[in-house]
């Protein structure tokens, strides 16, 4: 599992309670970060999950960088949002799912390992 998000505290919360269901968890502050990231790691199922608002490199930058990048491409994304619609970045990219930072844990690790 790679988090991506700018918020060091909401980073450090999903990695300890992801780490906890036993799910493997790298997590990087953009989008800029998560693409090295992925490319310096091909040899390990990664499942991204995505926040859109981050400085350097944001969410939506990430998915059109990824979708240009034979070596992340099939990388699936779940994005987490504080809000808005997923509809248009579903039909823009291909992206495995949209969760809002609400969520529940439980259905936050259902969402992650249906993909992964």
């Amino acid at each position: 599992m790679l988090i991506v998000d700018d918020d060091p505290d909401l980073r450090e919360a999903l990695s300890d309670a992801l780490a906890l269901e036993g799910l493997p968890v790298q997590a990087v502050g953009n989008g800029r970060e998560a693409l090295d990231w992925l490319r310096a790691h091909r040899e390990v199922d990664w499942v991204v999950l995505l926040d859109l608002m981050m400085p350097v490199m944001d969410g939506r930058t990430f998915l059109a960088e990824r979708a240009c990048d034979p070596l992340v491409a099939a990388v699936p994304v779940v994005i987490l949002t504080a809000g808005g619609d997923c509809r248009e970045l579903k039909r823009l990219h291909d992206i495995a799912g949209c969760l809002h930072k609400t969520v529940g844990l439980q259905e936050l690790v259902a969402a992650l390992t249906s993909v992964g």
